[in-house]
């Protein structure tokens, strides 16, 4: 019971290809790594 957020995370994850699945990882690292320079992500919008 405690772990159905996590499931519903997972659930979600899993409607993506694999290889769709790489490129939401790498998109994420991006917007993640905009927090360190504000600049860029005003760009990515």
């Amino acid at each position: 019971m405690g772990n159905s957020r996590s499931r519903v995370g997972r659930s979600f994850c899993s409607q993506f290809l694999p290889e769709e699945q790489a490129e939401i990882d790498q998109l994420f690292d991006a917007l993640s790594s905009d927090k360190n320079s504000p600049n860029v992500s005003s760009k990515s919008f």
